[in-house]
C-alpha cells in the first residue's frame, strides 16, 4: 500500500514538472510576440506634434482696441501665437486649421496699424456666405504678410477692407470660393498681391473696390472664376473706381467673361503689362467711362467675344501697343465716341494676328495702318508689328540619307528675334519632344519604328504665337530582308517536274534574291516567282533535297530560307525471299524475309487472305501469332506491301500451308515439323490423385498412434 502511494506521488510529481517545462516555450513566444506586437503598435502612433492646432467652431480673433483680445494678450494666452510685433519678429499664426460651420470668419484681424505680424501655412474654410465673412478678414490694418495660406468654401476668399495698407498676400490658394476669392475695398492702398493661386471663385478672382488705390498685383495664375454668377463684371480680376494699380506678369484664363474688368468714372492710371489674358469672353473691357489707362505688352489671345471691349460711349485716353493680339473672336472693339485712344506709341504700334498688309521693305512695321473696329470710328494702328514666323534650316539628316539601329543626330539652324520652343515629331504623329540644343532622335523612339522611310518634322514657335515647321525624309534599314517560303511546303513530294515556288521577300532596299538546290552550288536569280531551274533538278538524286532562297539588300545585309522536298520518281520494288510458295507451316507463326527498294521508304506491312487487317513492320521477322493461330489449317496466301513517299505502292504474295500436328506427334514435314503429346491426356490427373490419397493415409495412421501413446 505504501509502495502504491510512493508511485502515485512520484507519478504526480513528474507530471507537474513535465507540465512546466512544456510551458516555458509557450510562455516565451508569448512574451516575445507581445513585445512585437507593442513595437508594431508604437509604428502606428501618430503622435501631435506641437505647432499644429485644430479649431473648428473657434474662430480667431484680434482686435488691437480692445485690451483682452490685442496682439499682446493673444501672443500670451495662445499657444498658436507667437513673436512680439516688431518688423524683425513678428507675431506670428501658423500652423492653425480652422472651421468656421458656416458661422463667421475664421481669422479676423482689425485696427492693427502699428504692429507685424504674418499668419502663415493656416487652412481656413467654411466660414460663411453672409456678406461680411471671410476665411481671413483684414479690417483697418498695416504691416501684414498673409503667406501659404489656403482659404475655400467661404464667401471670400481673403478680405482686406477699411485703410487696410502695405499689407502683403503673397502665396496662398484660394479656390472655390462663394463670390470672391481675394478682395480689397474701402481705401486699401499700396498692398503686395503676388504668387498666389486663384481659382475657381463665383464671381470675381480679385476684386479692388471704392479707391483702392496703388496696389500691385503680380505673377498670380487667376484662372476659371466668375462661373457662379452670369453677370456682365465677372472677371479674373475687376478694377473699381480705383487709381494707379499695376496688374503685371499674371496669368488669366478662362474666367467668365472677363479676364480683366475696369469701371467707373473714378479709374485713374491703372496699369496692364505683360499679362497672359487668354481664353476669357472678353480679354479686357473698359466700361463706365474709365480714364487714363496703359495697356502693353500683353499676350491676348484666344479670347472668345473679344481681345479687348471698350464700352464706354467717352473715354480721355487709353494707350494701346505693343501687345499681341492673336485669333481673338474680335480683337479690339472701340465704342468710345472720341479719338483720343492711341493704339501706338507714334514708333510702334501692336502684332495682329488677322493683320491684311504687307511688309514690303521688311522694316518689321506693316506697309498700311490697322483698321480698329467700333464705333469709334477713326481709330487705327499706324504701326503695325510685322512678324514672320522662325525660320528652320535642316543641315542634317540629308534627305533619303540611310540609318540603321542608332538614332539619327540632327543639326538644325533656327532662327527668330522671340524664338519660344523647339521640338519635333516622327511621321506626324502627336507625341512632341521638346529640345533646346541640336542632338540625336530621341532612340526608344527611334527602336520603335519598323524599317523603312521616315519623316523627322521639326517645329519652332515664337513668343507671339507664329509658328514654322520643316520636314525631312530618312531611311531605316536595321536587318537583313525577311524572306517567308509560301511554297513548296517542308517534305512535299514531287517527280520529274520542277517543283513551282512562292516567296515573300521584303526589305524597302531589296536588291537581289536567288535561290539554290541541294549541293549545287550554282545560284539562280531570280525577280519573280517561278518554277525551279529543270536541268538542275533532272540531274538531283532522288531524296530528300533542299531549297535555299537569298535575299541581300543595297546595304550589304543577306539573309537566307531553306526548305526540304522530296524527289520521287520510280515505284518502289518489293520480293519475298521466304517462305516460299508451297511451303507447309504448322502451329508456329512463319518467319519472313522481304527484298525491296526505293530512295524514300514509308512504310511496309503484309495481310492474310487478303483481309482488312495490316500488320505493320519494320524489318523482317515472324508473322503475328496470335493472327496465324485463330487461322484455319489449308492454304493460305500472304501479301507484302512496300509504299514509297509519293504514296505509291508496290506488293507481291506468297502461297503456303497450315497443317497442325496428328496425335501420334506427327506433324506435317513443313519448316517446323510436329511436336509430341501424352498418348492419355488424363495421365498426369490420375498420377497427381494418387499420390495426394497415399500421403493423406500416411499422415492419418501417425496421428491415431500419438493419441493412443497419450
Amino acid at each position: 500500500m505504501k509502495n502504491n502511494w510512493k508511485i502515485k506521488n512520484y507519478s504526480l510529481l513528474f507530471s507537474l514538472i513535465l507540465l512546466f517545462l512544456m510551458m516555458i516555450p509557450n510562455n516565451l513566444y508569448n512574451y516575445k510576440n507581445n513585445e512585437t506586437n507593442g513595437t508594431e503598435d508604437n509604428n502606428n502612433i501618430i503622435l501631435e506634434t506641437s505647432g499644429h492646432w485644430y479649431l473648428t467652431g473657434a474662430a480667431i480673433s484680434i482686435d488691437e482696441t480692445i485690451p483682452t483680445s490685442n496682439w499682446s494678450y493673444t501672443e500670451a494666452n495662445y499657444d498658436w501665437c507667437s513673436g512680439n510685433g516688431t518688423l524683425n519678429n513678428p507675431y506670428l499664426i501658423e500652423n492653425v486649421t480652422v472651421n468656421g460651420l458656416g458661422v463667421g470668419t475664421c481669422i479676423y484681424i482689425s485696427n492693427s496699424k502699428n504692429s507685424y505680424f504674418t499668419i502663415r501655412n493656416c487652412t481656413v474654410y467654411d466660414s460663411s456666405n453672409i456678406a461680411g465673412n471671410a476665411g481671413i478678414k483684414i479690417t483697418n490694418v498695416n504691416n501684414g504678410t498673409l503667406v501659404n495660406n489656403t482659404c475655400s468654401l467661404s464667401r471670400i476668399g481673403i478680405n482686406l477692407s477699411s485703410n487696410s495698407d502695405n499689407n502683403t498676400i503673397i502665396e496662398n490658394i484660394l479656390l472655390d470660393n462663394g463670390v470672391f476669392g481675394l478682395v480689397l475695398e474701402g481705401n486699401c492702398d499700396e498692398n503686395k498681391i503676388s504668387n498666389n493661386t486663384i481659382i475657381s471663385n463665383g464671381q470675381y478672382g480679385i476684386l479692388l473696390s471704392v479707391k483702392s488705390n496703388g496696389n500691385n498685383i503680380t505673377n498670380n495664375i487667376i484662372k476659371h472664376n466668375g462661373w457662379g454668377f452670369d453677370t456682365s463684371s465677372n472677371s479674373g480680376i475687376n478694377i473699381y473706381a480705383s487709381d494707379d494699380n499695376i496688374v503685371s506678369n499674371n496669368d488669366i484664363t478662362n474666367n467668365n467673361r472677363n479676364g480683366i474688368y475696369v469701371s467707373n468714372p473714378w479709374c485713374y492710371d491703372n496699369v496692364i503689362i505683360n499679362n497672359i489674358i487668354s481664353e476669357n469672353k472678353i480679354g479686357i473691357q473698359m466700361s463706365n467711362n474709365v480714364n487714363r489707362t496703359l495697356i502693353t505688352d500683353n499676350l491676348i489671345k484666344d479670347n472668345i467675344n473679344y481681345g479687348i471691349l471698350i464700352a464706354d460711349p467717352v473715354q480721355l485716353r487709353y494707350d494701346i501697343y505693343l501687345n499681341w493680339f492673336i485669333d481673338n473672336g474680335i480683337q479690339v472693339y472701340d465704342n468710345g465716341l472720341g479719338q483720343d485712344n492711341e493704339y501706338d506709341n507714334g514708333t510702334i504700334g501692336n502684332f495682329w494676328s488677322d493683320y491684311p498688309g504687307v511688309d514690303a521693305d521688311d522694316n518689321g512695321t506693316g506697309d498700311t495702318p490697322y483698321l480698329i473696329g467700333g464705333d469709334s470710328g477713326g481709330n487705327q494702328d499706324n504701326y503695325p508689328i510685322w512678324y514672320d514666323s522662325p525660320n528652320i534650316e535642316i543641315d542634317s539628316p540629308q534627305p533619303s540619307e540611310i540609318f540603321e539601329t542608332t538614332a539619327p543626330t540632327f543639326n538644325v539652324t533656327i532662327t527668330d528675334p522671340n524664338l519660344e520652343a523647339m521640338w519635333y515629331t516622327l511621321n506626324n504623329e502627336m507625341q512632341k519632344v521638346p529640345f533646346s540644343t541640336n542632338e540625336s532622335i530621341n532612340q526608344t523612339l527611334w527602336d520603335s519604328l519598323f524599317d523603312g522611310q521616315h519623316v523627322i518634322t521639326f517645329y519652332a514657335n515664337d513668343s507671339i504665337g507664329n509658328e514654322n515647321s520643316s520636314s525631312v525624309t530618312v531611311f531605316r534599314d536595321t536587318g537583313a530582308p525577311t524572306i517567308n517560303i509560301n511554297s513548296p511546303n517542308l517534305n512535299d513530294v514531287f517527280a520529274s517536274t520542277p517543283p513551282a515556288f512562292n516567296v515573300t521577300i521584303t526589305d524597302f532596299l531589296l536588291n537581289t534574291t536567288w535561290y539554290t538546290i541541294g549541293g549545287n552550288l550554282t545560284e539562280f536569280i531570280f525577280t519573280s516567282n517561278g518554277s525551279l531551274d529543270a536541268t538542275v533538278w533532272n540531274n538531283a538524286l532522288e531524296g530528300l533535297i533542299n531549297i535555299t532562297f537569298y535575299a541581300n539588300d543595297t546595304l550589304g545585309n543577306t539573309n537566307s530560307a531553306s526548305v526540304s522536298v522530296y524527289k520521287d520518281t520510280h515505284m518502289p520494288i518489293i520480293s519475298i525471299i521466304t517462305p516460299e510458295n508451297g511451303d507447309t507451316f504448322n502451329a508456329t507463326a512463319p518467319t519472313f524475309i522481304v527484298w525491296f527498294y526505293d530512295a524514300n521508304p514509308v512504310g511496309m506491312w503484309y495481310t492474310i487472305n487478303n483481309s482488312l487487317t495490316e500488320y505493320t513492320f519494320t524489318v523482317n521477322g515472324s508473322i503475328n501469332q496470335a493472327a496465324w493461330n485463330a487461322l484455319p489449317e489449308g492454304d493460305l496466301m500472304l501479301r507484302f506491301y512496300f509504299e514509297d513517299i509519293a504514296g505509291r505502292v508496290a506488293s507481291d504474295f506468297v502461297g503456303i500451308y497450315k497443317k497442325l500436328p496428328t496425335p501420334d506427334g506427327n506433324g506435317g514435314n513443313g519448316g517446323n515439323g510436329g511436336t509430341e503429346e501424352p498418348a492419355i491426356y488424363g495421365y498426369s490427373l490420375i498420377l497427381l490423385i494418387t499420390t495426394i490419397w497415399i500421403i493423406s493415409t500416411v499422415i492419418i495412421v501417425f496421428l491415431k498412434r500419438n493419441i493412443k501413446k497419450n
